[in-house]
């Protein structure tokens, strides 16, 4: 089930719920080109404050999030999970994946370095369900950074899956869209999207 959570907190935009997971939308990284997906999964009988059990934070940069949601209005992406779910596999294959995550050398001396000092990777998919229309899932495990500087999944360590309806997949894409619409809007409005910091800063010495 979607639910838009903008008038109690501006930063998430909105918030697909399985039965103890969620993914929800947040704003709060537009200033450096991204978009967080945050994967999570609780327990609701656990006390308050220690309820989330697993949690994936995928981010991706705007434009590549205004493609994917493209491709799940315009009818690409529930056209290929249709045409992947019809194969009449138990477990249908993903038909999006994007592959992230964190270098060993960003995570060394963190709370987060791994004892293996391997990368972490952090993968999402999206792909039909068995017995939902689609099915999101964020992966997080030990990772490789390529000659390109991508993470490459390497093992899958943690895994959450939200079921979602075509309905509710629609209203992610349009809510990721018309948010990354406006703020680019908004930037404009501003003049922040007209100004290069750099050029600024070198004037700023110069003078």
């Amino acid at each position: 089930m979607a639910k838009v959570f903008a008038q109690r907190n501006p930063q998430q935009l909105i918030k697909l719920s399985g039965k103890d997971t969620f993914v929800e939308v947040m704003n709060d990284s537009f200033e450096i080109g991204k978009i967080l997906l945050n994967f999570a999964k609780y327990n609701e009988k656990a006390e308050p404050g220690k309820r989330i059990t697993d949690n994936i934070r995928i981010y991706m940069d705007l434009e590549e999030a205004l493609v994917l949601a493209h491709d799940i209005v315009s009818g690409k992406l529930p056209q290929l999970a249709k045409i992947e779910k019809d194969k009449g596999s138990k477990y249908p294959r993903e038909v999006y994946k994007k592959q992230g995550g964190t270098s060993a050398k960003s995570l060394k001396g963190t709370p987060r370095e791994r004892p293996d000092g391997m990368a972490e990777s952090r993968v999402l998919k999206i792909g039909p369900g068995g017995k939902v229309d689609f099915m999101l899932t964020a992966e997080k495990g030990k990772g490789e950074e390529n000659a390109t500087g991508l993470i490459v999944q390497k093992g899958t360590e943690t895994t959450v899956r939200v079921p979602v309806s075509a309905d509710d997949l629609k209203k992610l894409a349009l809510v990721i869209q018309s948010n990354i619409q406006a703020y680019t809007i908004s930037r404009y409005v501003d003049g922040s999207a007209l100004t290069n910091p750099y050029q600024e800063a070198k004037k700023a010495k110069a003078q």
